[in-house]
C-alpha cells in the first residue's frame, strides 16, 4: 500500500490500479463498478466501490 499524491488515501500495491482510483477520486465519481477485488478494501466513502452484480442489485 502507498499514499496517493494530493490525498491521504492508501491505494492498492498494484501500480496498474492507481490511475483508476486516482481518476475516480479526482473526477468526482459517485460509484466505481469493478470486478477487481483490490479496490474493495480501500475503505472509501466515495466513490462507492461495487461489483457489477452489486451495482445491478443496488441501483437497477
Amino acid at each position: 500500500m502507498r499514499v496517493m499524491p494530493d490525498t491521504n488515501v492508501l491505494i492498492s500495491a498494484f501500480v496498474f490500479d492507481s490511475p483508476t482510483i486516482y481518476s475516480a477520486l479526482h473526477g468526482s465519481v459517485d460509484v466505481l463498478v469493478t470486478g477487481d477485488k483490490d479496490f474493495g478494501g480501500l475503505g472509501l466513502e466515495t466513490p462507492v466501490i461495487v461489483t457489477p452484480a452489486g451495482y445491478v442489485e443496488a441501483y437497477l
